[in-house]
């Protein structure tokens, strides 16, 4: 039986279409180009797209993990656009064309002959470490559809996730100095707060200033009177205004401060409020939240000098200034010595400091009106009040992405910082775990990472500056270096090196921290369960102290986290975590066993709660007290079952 005849019609029409299109992609069927192009009018929303672009950004149907690490002569992931396309279709207002367009001149200095350029192979590149595409990867080619160029990575046009929308800002209105900023509810209006925004970076002061409440939300949607504004909010207004921008983001006006659920929505979004800002303003210099933004200035500290030095027979000009510009007014700055400012200068992607002179950061300049054009390179690291050294800016952590170790970069820049709320120390690094969290792929806990278990719970802290004092186990576990509440203080050996590491001494059985509320980054009813051998130890809870000194060595080293007073010596446990070597390198440096001194949780169960670390040099142990001799020797062991038990620290 022959069959039936059907007329086309328009929807038959459309599909034919449809499928034409998708037979030049070399990898769509009909069926999956129906799917794209309902995807596709989604993205029109968002900017205008030509068909060809579509055929690379709309692919319903595609895994996106099998495309880690395109490569651009995989035929599945690669579309090619003749010159003349996309230089038509950029005319007609495609988006991505014009960006190709654009790149063009970024490609035609790394390809020699430039009149060969027939097309461009347009590659969607996946990113599988973050779990976002990172670019679109643009290789120009002749009309045999040979590359001219090696560089696709340079050539290319970078795509930045657009992960939130920020809730409130300050219309600081352009039209004129004297009009009245005003607080904007940014889901009442079209663009649903994709507008360009400044953040200020501030320190609260003591004395009452003006916040945003719920009774007053109403009076400041109206105005804002400039009457009210300190001197550093009135600043950051006239700045925001000169830089031609309309909007800014001041916590103490964008969070309603009397609203616990505000505060705690705003929180989790603060690693996207500061990352999508154009500018984040920072107070550096005001001593507090009226001091302003502009700083006293004396033209002599700012412009160097010319000094001329005759000194046997040397006979030279010096260009003299004041030594240490960045340490000493940013780094060591009061404002940059506050836990939440830390995230606030590394999300922001440049920041501009006011001190005694303007100071610019971003990822790939640090400068000031004395080094406009950058810092010298003796000044890549800054020396700390405590001799220790630390580096200038850690603001390009993204780029220079060295796995946990720039986790360990940031913690230990993060002790020294000091926060009035002692619970608050995890929430107010949230941002940063956040955007750390898909580089890493990893699962966060309370200022850890899983994969590093257990060579993350050897940290300890010196020069503790300010009391200090064990928070709830409700708000962080003991295993965790934000479980102590203190002013600032130096976090060491955050992470054993890998070239440090010998073997483990305990299995990871399980491990959780709980969220509080939306924030993936505070924890709560945490606990860590380890199978390992555990013993009691009595004598050395009565004192911080380290046991002989025998050829440049300790025997052994106690650090307990809230001093020997507030330790029962009758309830001390020592459980051995793992075997490191002291350093690394060529030299034969001393073998340690890193222990956990811990305390019991609740009596007669296997649950504890950590109290301090315990460093036992393996190359002494005929040297080491009877009641400790015994890590050495299960240190030589393999283990033996039968000394194994299960244990849960909270």
């Amino acid at each position: 039986m022959a069959a039936a005849e059907v007329s086309d019609g328009p929807e038959s029409k459309k599909r034919k279409q449809e499928a034409q299109e998708a037979a030049k992609c070399g990898f769509w069927d009909a069926g999956f180009a129906r799917r794209g192009t309902a995807a596709a009018k989604n993205a029109d929303n968002v900017c205008p797209l030509c068909s060809g672009c579509r055929s690379l950004l709309i692919r319903p149907a595609c895994d996106v993990n099998t495309q880690r690490g395109t490569s651009l002569t995989d035929p599945r992931w690669v579309v090619r656009r003749s010159l003349s396309e996309v230089s038509s279709a950029a005319m007609n207002g495609c988006i991505s064309c014009n960006l190709v367009i654009a790149a063009q001149t970024t490609i035609n200095q790394h390809i020699t002959a430039v009149d060969q350029l027939h097309s461009f192979k347009l590659a969607l590149y996946w990113f599988g470490n973050t779990g976002v595409f990172d670019r679109i990867e643009v290789t120009p080619v002749d009309h045999m559809n040979r590359d001219l160029s090696l560089h696709g990575h340079l050539n290319g046009i970078r795509l930045t996730l657009e992960d939130g929308i920020v809730r409130k800002l300050i219309d600081v209105r352009l039209n004129g100095d004297s009009q009245q900023p005003r607080l904007l509810i940014t889901s009442e209006f079209k663009n649903q707060g994709k507008n360009s925004y400044v953040t200020l970076s501030h320190r609260w002061a003591s004395t009452n200033i003006i916040k945003l409440v719920s009774s007053n939300i109403d009076s400041f949607r109206r105005c804002i009177p400039l009457e009210s504004l300190s001197s550093t909010f009135l600043d950051a207004v006239r700045v925001t205004r000169a830089l031609g921008v309309r909007y800014l983001w001041i916590d103490s006006l964008c969070i309603i401060q009397d609203s616990l659920a505000d505060w705690e929505a705003e929180s989790a979004e603060m690693a996207s409020i500061y990352r999508n800002g154009v500018l984040n303003i920072a107070a550096t210099g005001s001593s507090d939240n009226g001091g302003g933004l502009f700083q006293e200035r004396n033209t002599h500290w700012v412009t160097p000098s010319k000094v001329h030095i005759q000194y046997k027979g040397h006979d030279k000009v010096y260009s003299a200034s004041l030594d240490d510009l960045w340490g000493k007014y940013i780094n060591r700055a009061t404002l940059n010595r506050r836990a939440w400012v830390l995230q606030e200068r590394l999300l922001s992607p440049r920041t501009l400091h006011f001190a005694p002179q303007l100071f610019w950061e971003c990822r790939t300049l640090q400068a000031c009106e004395t080094y406009p054009e950058g810092m010298p390179s003796r000044d890549d690291l800054s020396e700390e009040l405590d001799g220790s050294e630390s580096p200038m800016s850690l603001k390009n952590w993204y780029e220079e992405f060295k796995g946990t170790e720039s986790w360990v970069d940031v913690i230990r820049s993060y002790g020294r910082c000091s926060i009035t709320v002692a619970s608050d120390r995890l929430v107010a690094i949230a941002g940063l775990a956040q955007s750390l969290q898909p580089l890493l792929n990893d699962e966060y806990l309370a200022g850890l990472w899983k994969t590093d278990l257990p060579y993350n719970l050897v940290w300890s802290i010196y020069n503790i500056d300010g009391e200090v004092q064990l928070l709830d186990n409700s708000l962080c576990p003991s295993w965790s270096w934000a479980a102590l509440a203190y002013t600032s203080a130096a976090i060491e050996d955050l992470l054993v090196s890998a070239d440090c590491r010998v073997k483990t001494l305990v299995s990871v059985l399980d491990v959780y921290a709980e969220p509080l509320g939306s924030n993936p980054s505070s924890a709560s009813r945490s606990y860590l369960q380890l199978m390992g051998k555990i013993g009691r130890v009595f004598s050395l809870a009565n004192t911080d102290r380290e046991g002989e000194w025998i050829d440049g060595h300790w025997s052994f080293e106690t650090h307990v986290d809230l001093g020997s007073s507030s330790i029962d010596d009758e309830s001390l446990y020592c459980l051995p975590l793992l075997i490191r070597k002291q350093n690394p390198g060529p030299k034969d440096w001393p073998t340690i066993a890193d222990c956990l001194l811990l305390k019991r949780f609740k009596p007669g169960a296997s649950e504890y709660t950590r109290v301090g670390l315990l460093k036992v040099s393996l190359d002494l142990e005929d040297a080491l007290p009877p009641e400790i001799r015994w890590i050495a020797e299960y240190a030589r062991s393999e283990g033996c079952s039968e000394d194994l038990v299960t244990l849960t620290i909270y």
